[in-house]
């Protein structure tokens, strides 16, 4: 796929991203990892493949090494191929509403005050496919790692999970979740603007994560080391907001509007 075959989004969201006034720094990822040695240990765990990309290039400067687990590329193929190679693995029926989403996310976190953007996590679902043609469904979370001192997101950090488990339909769901207030805002597909959705507690959303990972209500208590009667209360009471009437709808739920 070549630049011309993308969507006509993909060269709007390079300009959205150029269009940020960044502080001339050296800073860059080598950095951030000499100064933080525990990060590529952690950057490596578990099944997820995670990326740091540069903002100011639009490029790939970090893929985590289980990269050829998840998509059948090494990471050092994946530096050298870049951003928009990953482009040309999204299932084509999603590609273009990716875009569209991503154009609508980055305008959004772009009206924030500078200082205000790093405060959000952004995550949207598609399906892509590995080295063998086959197409997988994942989820991919959106989080500022490194700003420069005018608040403008330098490096973001970008962690791709494999939900094929979870979700089969089809369909692209999209979310900006604020991790420091309550509350955060969905992309359904129907029009061009994201929509408030109900406030979950950062408690709330702590809990929904275990249970979808399996962890029974007793088991997510002695993990946040609350009582199983407070776990049963933040569900029901997740159960009422939503008006969903089991657990397995209300992760379901989670899933399907970027919250885990």
């Amino acid at each position: 796929m070549t630049h011309k075959n993308l969507p006509k989004t993909y060269t709007e969201i390079l300009e959205i991203w150029e269009s940020q006034n960044f502080e001339q720094e050296s800073n860059d990822y080598q950095i951030l990892l000499s100064n933080n040695p525990a990060l590529d240990i952690v950057l490596n765990a578990g099944p997820s493949l995670t990326i740091i990309m540069d903002m100011r290039t639009s490029s790939f400067v970090y893929v985590s090494r289980n990269s050829l687990q998840m998509l059948g590329y090494t990471s050092e193929e994946l530096v050298i191929k870049g951003f928009h190679f990953t482009l040309s693995l999204i299932h084509p029926d999603d590609i273009t509403e990716y875009m569209e989403v991503t154009k609508v996310i980055w305008e959004f976190l772009m009206a924030l005050p500078v200082s205000q953007r790093k405060y959000y996590k952004t995550s949207v679902d598609f399906r892509i496919k590995n080295k063998e043609e086959a197409y997988k469904r994942v989820l991919q979370q959106n989080t500022a790692l490194q700003t420069d001192n005018a608040g403008n997101i330098v490096l973001l950090l970008i962690v791709i999970s494999d939900i094929s488990h979870l979700k089969k339909e089809n369909g692209i769901s999209a979310a900006i979740i604020s991790t420091k207030h309550d509350g955060f805002l969905v992309w359904d597909g129907s029009d061009t603007h994201l929509k408030s959705q109900i406030p979950f507690s950062r408690r709330e959303r702590e809990i929904i994560k275990f249970l979808a990972e399996g962890f029974s209500r007793k088991e997510v208590a002695e993990q946040l080391n609350v009582s199983e009667f407070t776990i049963s209360t933040h569900r029901r009471n997740m159960l009422k907001k939503t008006r969903l009437s089991n657990t397995r709808a209300l992760v379901r739920f989670a899933i399907n509007h970027g919250m885990i």
